[in-house]
């Protein structure tokens, strides 16, 4: 059963498969690590009870398996002992050194004005979770004319649920100026929020979490997470689609277009103008969760 990622890469390579379970240093397991090799769109998350399953490429054997968390350690593991040894394998994170310079969790509130920070306006910055097997994050750089202050209040437009249930883990991370993109996470333990509606804007209240932040620049973001067996779900109904979509190519239909592939890139694919909810299986796929961030076109709130 090859993923829909593995169906994107070029045939005939060969792969293998890792399970195991994350837990820390007590044996407590660790839910929705970050599983996954460095800038290679290869990734996934634990389970709620810290086992996870991840495949990957015989190709990748000169790499390492980066396990990562709020609060813990990352740990990387050479992809080569993992082929070595016998799995499932037991992978202990220790809590990570809490620095208190940048991100200040406080009992005592700041006296200072209220500041709005970011974009409202516009609908730009669609970005589908389409990162399925490693969930799905997005972050927006803000800057505040003042530090330090309190994140008290969050808002972000959700562009469509159609879940029961959609949770998100809350990041706060520094921005590295020399690559203009989110650094390091800044939080020291983890939030996570959750929501039952389906689109429009989501607003948490997290004036209890008495955040405190010593930065003028950084970058908030937002990280999808799901269980394994959903994600797995989505990734087959994904696959089914993108057969469909090759099978109505061969057969005529004028709304699907065969896109060429770049030079220096594997192979092309197939792109279908019209509503993907005309689809016939569209309705037996699981729901699909899209996120939409405020970024904003003019030059004052291009951030």
């Amino acid at each position: 059963n090859h993923s829909y990622e593995e169906n994107c890469r070029p045939f005939g390579e060969k792969f293998f498969t890792v399970v195991g379970k994350v837990t820390d240093e007590k044996g407590m397991p660790l839910h929705y690590t970050n599983i996954g090799l460095y800038e290679k769109d290869i990734g996934t998350l634990s389970d709620p009870d810290g086992t996870f399953e991840i495949t990957l490429p015989a190709s990748s054997g000169n790499d390492s398996l980066i396990f990562s968390t709020i609060g813990y350690e990352t740990k990387k593991i050479a992809v080569s002992g993992l082929r070595l040894l016998k799995s499932p394998y037991n992978i202990r994170l220790s809590p990570s050194a809490i620095l208190l310079d940048e991100v200040i969790v406080s009992d005592k509130k700041l006296k200072s004005k209220i500041m709005r920070l970011g974009w409202m306006g516009g609908k730009d910055g669609i970005l589908p979770l389409d990162t399925v097997m490693g969930g799905g994050a997005v972050a927006l750089l803000v800057e505040a004319p003042r530090a330090p202050f309190y994140i008290e209040k969050l808002q972000l437009r959700l562009m469509y649920n159609s879940k029961d249930t959609i949770k998100f883990r809350f990041h706060v991370y520094e921005f590295d100026s020399i690559n203009r993109e989110p650094g390091k996470d800044l939080l020291n333990r983890e939030i996570i929020l959750t929501e039952q509606k389906k689109f429009g804007w989501l607003r948490f209240d997290l004036s209890h979490e008495n955040i405190m932040v010593n930065k003028k620049k950084l970058c908030i973001g937002f990280e999808w997470i799901d269980d394994r067996q959903y994600r797995l779900e989505m990734i087959n109904g994904l696959r089914q689609w993108e057969l469909w979509k090759k099978e109505q190519f061969a057969l005529g239909n004028k709304k699907i277009e065969y896109i060429s592939p770049k030079s220096g890139d594997v192979g092309g694919y197939y792109k279908y103008h019209g509503n993907m909810m005309d689809w016939p299986g569209f309705k037996s796929l699981p729901p699909f969760t899209g996120l939409m961030v405020e970024t904003g076109k003019r030059s004052e709130t291009e951030n």
